[in-house]
């Protein structure tokens, strides 16, 4: 395992970009075949999507990646990156590509208190971020908003857009790089930000997703957080005849709230948390679990008070309907550093689980989108045995993640990320482990697509819809040619794309993934 780095801290002047210009004619990179390790990677697999690189080379320098480039092009091939495969359609390993394994290049440059900035390489992943950067013990308390998920790579996230608890503060992450290092096509090193001669490219790196260029590492803005934050997950009944009702007064009570509140909802249902409670697994029928998450960027004491002010609006069932009481919410009892809060949620590895996710946002929860999320939960499998195979390991959940805050208050054409009138991202996931399953299973996707349109029509860049996001490659001529047409990912933004596209990758090397955009 790769062990975590904090080189020059308190120092701004790491010339570790400078030094990866120079070229090397010795050739430092080691090839690895996949007839010779199949199983390169042992973390983040999905096999539903199986795809077979032509070779994996794992790099330790900048330089080392300019000779994947050139080794690439030597064999006519494409590349795909990796940083810690958090790809929910595996994306970060493309068939028949030279897979660029970036996990080494996982440092923290150089942290400046005084200029209250970090600059940080892309395979870093947020959980050793945050560990450095919002606990007493290493002294800084300050930080920029980020990933959900401790295991989510700086890199893949921020290109994307990127979201977490410190969002409605602070805006997504993309608000916060100030600039960004990037290899082109051609192997050239660039900085790119808001006002030298690369602000174009910079423009559409943060939130475009990829095919523009390689991000190599970027430069965050930080802000001060508070040792100890108020956090508390709330046991909602998905069977109260309320249920719905209380999603409208938690959108309503989002116009409003204070920006320091973030807010997420999550419906599951596990048959692996049900068969370890029942000796017949078979015939084991899980109940659909809900649950409120509430986050504060404050001080604990005043989060306490939003929060309580949020339960009063919502209406009870039956008395102690939410499983605590007043005591156990305290914040006293429940306040934690953010780095605690961030790696309390890790992702369990499996190395035989398939699964799919699905995503779209939407400006506000109403009742034709709520009845849609309805009948996607409603055709979730209600037993075992109503699967082909029994599979005690799969889950189904729907998450709807608050985006709202800050960036909503940011013009959509500040930077390529096009979805900031958006209040919520609905995220709906499978996963489970019998491949017989697959057809099964992809009856509940095809309902899923069947209401998908009634809950949005723009997709989050690291969310793709994988069926959907083959169909946009064969119609961006489409997009191309009419500026009014509103591309899912892209908006009205993919003529501007298409044309910086066009000038930092005239031979669109970077085309092959499945999101970017292809020159034609």
């Amino acid at each position: 395992m790769n062990s975590f780095n904090v080189v020059d801290v308190n120092n701004n002047n790491n010339n570790n970009s400078n030094n990866n210009n120079k070229k090397t004619k010795q050739q430092n990179i080691q090839i690895i075949k996949y007839s010779e390790v199949q199983f390169y990677y042992k973390t983040n697999l999905n096999g539903l999507f199986n795809r077979i690189p032509y070779c994996y080379i794992k790099v330790n320098s900048y330089e080392d990646i300019r000779e994947c480039i050139e080794y690439a092009k030597s064999m006519n091939k494409q590349i795909s990156i990796r940083n810690s495969g958090h790809s929910c359609c595996q994306y970060s390993t493309l068939e028949d590509s030279v897979n660029i394994d970036m996990s080494n290049l996982n440092k923290i440059l150089s942290i400046n208190k005084e200029k209250m900035v970090a600059k940080v390489q892309t395979s870093l992943k947020f959980k050793d971020f945050y560990k450095i950067t919002t606990t007493k013990e290493e002294g800084y308390l300050i930080t920029s908003p980020g990933g959900s998920c401790g295991d989510v790579a700086i890199g893949g996230l921020i290109i994307g857009g990127g979201s977490n608890y410190l969002s409605p503060r602070w805006g997504t992450s993309i608000d916060s790089v100030t600039s960004m290092t990037v290899m082109l096509s051609n192997g050239s090193i660039i900085e790119c930000n808001e006002t030298n001669q690369y602000s174009d490219l910079f423009w559409a790196m943060r939130g475009s997703g990829h095919g523009q260029s390689i991000l190599l590492d970027v430069t965050l803005q930080l802000k001060p957080i508070e040792p100890l934050l108020y956090h508390f997950s709330l046991k909602l009944n998905y069977n109260s005849i309320h249920f719905f009702e209380n999603l409208l007064i938690i959108d309503k009570f989002t116009k409003t709230m204070d920006t320091r509140i973030y807010l997420s909802i999550n419906c599951r249902k596990s048959f692996k948390l049900s068969s370890k409670s029942t000796t017949t697994t078979t015939t084991s029928t899980p109940q659909l679990l809900s649950r409120l998450t509430y986050f504060f960027n404050g001080p604990s004491n005043e989060g306490e008070t939003h929060f309580k002010e949020l339960l009063s609006l919502l209406i009870k069932s039956e008395e102690n309907e939410y499983g605590f009481n007043e005591e156990t919410m305290g914040f006293k009892k429940v306040e934690k550093s953010f780095y605690d809060i961030i790696n309390s949620f890790q992702i369990e590895q499996n190395e035989k689980v398939r699964s799919f996710s699905k995503a779209r946002f939407c400006k506000e929860f109403n009742e034709t989108n709520l009845n849609s999320i309805k009948n996607i939960l409603d055709a979730i499998p209600s037993t075992l045995e109503s699967m082909k195979v029994p599979d005690p390991n799969s889950t189904f959940s729907i998450m709807m993640y608050y985006h709202g805050g800050h960036s909503k208050s940011i013009s959509k054409d500040k930077c390529a990320f096009i979805h900031r009138d958006n209040n919520w991202s609905v995220v709906i996931m499978a996963t489970y482990n019998q491949f017989e399953n697959d057809d099964h299973f992809g009856k509940w996707k095809l309902i899923i697509d069947d209401n998908l349109p009634h809950i949005g029509n723009f997709i989050y860049q690291n969310y793709p819809d994988h069926e959907l996001t083959l169909k946009l490659r064969d119609t961006q001529s489409l997009y191309k040619n009419d500026s009014k047409l509103q591309h899912p990912y892209f908006g009205h933004h993919f003529q501007k794309l298409y044309s910086i596209k066009l000038k930092y990758d005239p031979i669109d090397f970077f085309s092959n993934h499945p999101q970017s955009i292809k020159l034609n």
